[in-house]
């Protein structure tokens, strides 16, 4: 390779040079694009390690709190599924709007089961959405809402499209009492 080198006119070995030290560089450039990234991959990681051993720490404390919140909650005041697209419905009808529903998902725990309602209303006024979150608002601690967004309806004359997901808390069993 040195005699193909030495062999060449002094402008292809400029050349020749020129195209090593590029490339070489390129190289370089791109070794420490994928050092940044992999220093910022370690330094997420050390975060969220990080986050989550603070909520491993408190264990006990929001074991604690949770069996608390339990305790407080009446049964009888609780929704379903069935019990909440029921009232989603009446409050919906209550504060004039349209709406479409998808079927409850419920994730349980032991203690709990939290039902959750996709609601999507289309062609609606402000104020009749305000008056069902106002009305959604006095359910609360046992329904409450988790996602919205709105989106203003094109040549509508303000009227909006709002998707949401309205959330129950039901009890399914008291907390042993405490001894």
């Amino acid at each position: 390779m040195k005699d193909y080198f030495v062999q060449r006119s002094m402008r292809e070995q400029l050349l020749l040079a020129f195209f090593a030290v590029a490339a070489g560089l390129t190289w370089l450039v791109a070794a420490a694009g994928h050092l940044r990234t992999q220093h910022q991959d370690l330094q997420q990681a050390r975060a969220d390690l990080a986050s989550q051993q603070l909520w491993l720490d408190r264990q006990g404390e929001i074991e604690t709190r949770a069996t608390a919140a339990i305790k407080s909650l009446d049964p009888a005041k609780t929704f379903d599924a069935t019990r909440l697209a029921s009232e989603i419905s009446t409050m919906a009808r209550d504060a004039g709007l349209a709406i479409n529903t998808e079927p409850p998902h419920t994730t349980q725990t032991p203690q709990l089961a939290i039902h959750s309602v996709q609601v999507t209303s289309r062609r609606a006024a402000l104020s009749a959405l305000l008056k069902f979150y106002e009305s959604l608002n006095q359910r609360a601690p046992y329904l409450g809402l988790e996602k919205c967004s709105l989106l203003v309806e094109k040549n509508a004359g303000g009227l909006l499209t709002a998707n949401l997901q309205v959330s129950s808390v039901e009890v399914i069993r008291t907390a042993p009492a405490a001894k």
